[in-house]
């Protein structure tokens, strides 16, 4: 694991228009960036919001969503968040930081489908997670909606048809 690196701030401004005096941030740095320098990821360690945030997002444009909705969006997605920081599978006594061990271990049929343009989870990441679970094997989704994929009806059916042939078996 990288040391902490330090960033100093000066009066750093909030969205809101006060500010912070005398920011400093503490950030570590993994891996090396390609030569695009497009596969930078910035992952907070903290989450925060407050009551007048979710009542900005909810009176905004047409006021799509109730604040039950919104309520299990902002719930769903704080978990993702969450899982995305904490998930290494291999972060345990089992493994000790084996990646690859722990990728072995998994024994399910696996499908993985990477979106050819998305910069958070690019499919070479992918394609070795593929050739370390032994029963796998990744589908590149060409899609112009990089990451949001899942969310662009016309790349449901490749998802959808994925997902059945592993339910069916």
């Amino acid at each position: 694991m990288t040391e902490l690196s330090f960033l100093d701030v000066s009066n750093f401004v909030l969205q809101k228009g006060g500010f912070l005096p005398e920011v400093r941030m503490a950030y570590r740095t993994v891996g090396t960036l390609n030569a695009a320098r497009d596969n930078a990821v910035l992952v907070p360690s903290w989450y925060a919001g407050t009551a007048a945030d979710s009542e900005t997002y909810l009176v905004g444009k047409d006021r799509a969503l109730d604040p039950a909705t919104y309520f299990i969006i902002l719930t769903n997605l704080l978990s993702q968040l969450w899982t995305w920081e904490k998930g290494d599978i291999s972060n345990n006594p089992l493994y000790g930081g084996d990646y690859g061990a722990a990728l072995r271990a998994i024994k399910a049929r696996t499908i993985i489908m990477p979106v050819d343009l998305d910069r958070y989870f690019p499919p070479q990441d992918a394609l070795f997670e593929a050739e370390h679970i032994q029963n796998a094997e990744c589908r590149i989704i060409r899609s112009d909606w990089g990451h949001m994929a899942p969310m662009n009806p016309k790349d449901a059916p490749a998802i959808d048809a994925a997902l059945r042939e592993l339910l069916e078996g």
